[in-house]
C-alpha cells in the first residue's frame, strides 16, 4: 500500500500510517529520487523535446512501466495477471489505512486493471491523459505518447540498462522487494 499511495502523501509521512505504510512511501519517495539522479534516464530525457523536458520524470515512469508489463515474463518468476491480482488483494486490504485521496485510485485500479492493461500502448495514453488532468498547472501530458513511441527504442535501452540497477537499490533498502525478479533475466535481451 505504501508504495502505490506516495505520490498521494505530501511532506513528512504521517506517524498515524502503519509502520509498513510508511517504509512504503519512504521506500517509493526514494526510488523516485534513484530514478531521477540515474544517468539512463538523464541521458534518454535529453532526446525529449524542450516541452517536454519539465515532464521527463512523470513521462518516463509511465514509459517503463509500458516496457516493464510489455516484456513481464524476462524479469518475473510469475505472470502479470498472478502478479496484478496479489497487488489488488494486497491494496483493497489495506485500503481503509491509506490515505483517503488514495481510495478511489484502488477502486479504479482494480475494476480497469492498470498493471496488466500498461502492456498495451493505449494505456500510455490513456495514463498520460489522467496525469495531465491531476496536474494543476497547464501541461503537455496529454499529448505526449505519440513522442514517446517516436523515441521507443531508445527508452528501452535505457530501461534495460536501468531496471536491474533499481530492483539492486530498492532491495538494499528494503531486502523484501521485488520478490518475483528473475535473479538472472533473461541475457540476451538485456
Amino acid at each position: 500500500m505504501g508504495n502505490a499511495c506516495a505520490d498521494f502523501v505530501k511532506g513528512t509521512v504521517p506517524s498515524t500510517f502503519a509502520r509498513r505504510i510508511q517504509e512504503g512511501i519512504r521506500l517509493h519517495r526514494a526510488i523516485d529520487a534513484f530514478s531521477d539522479d540515474h544517468t539512463s534516464v538523464t541521458d534518454v530525457a535529453k532526446n525529449f523535446p524542450t516541452e517536454f523536458s519539465r515532464y521527463a520524470g512523470i513521462l518516463l515512469d509511465v514509459a517503463f512501466d509500458h516496457l516493464l508489463a510489455r516484456s513481464w515474463h524476462e524479469f518475473a518468476t510469475i505472470s502479470l495477471e498472478e502478479f496484478s491480482a496479489q497487488v489488488y488483494r494486497d491494496l483493497i486490504a489495506t485500503q481503509p489505512l491509506g490515505p483517503p485521496a488514495f481510495l478511489p485510485v484502488v477502486e479504479s485500479m482494480t475494476t480497469y486493471d492498470w498493471l496488466g492493461s500498461y502492456r498495451h500502448p493505449e494505456s500510455v495514453h490513456r495514463m498520460l491523459r489522467a496525469l495531465n488532468s491531476r496536474l494543476r498547472r497547464a501541461n503537455p501530458l496529454a499529448q505526449a505518447a505519440p513522442m514517446i513511441f517516436e523515441r521507443e527504442a531508445l527508452i528501452e535501452a535505457a530501461f534495460r540498462q536501468f531496471l536491474p540497477e533499481l530492483v539492486s537499490f530498492a532491495r538494499s533498502r528494503e531486502p523484501e522487494a521485488a520478490p518475483y525478479w528473475k535473479e538472472r533475466p533473461l541475457e540476451h535481451d538485456l
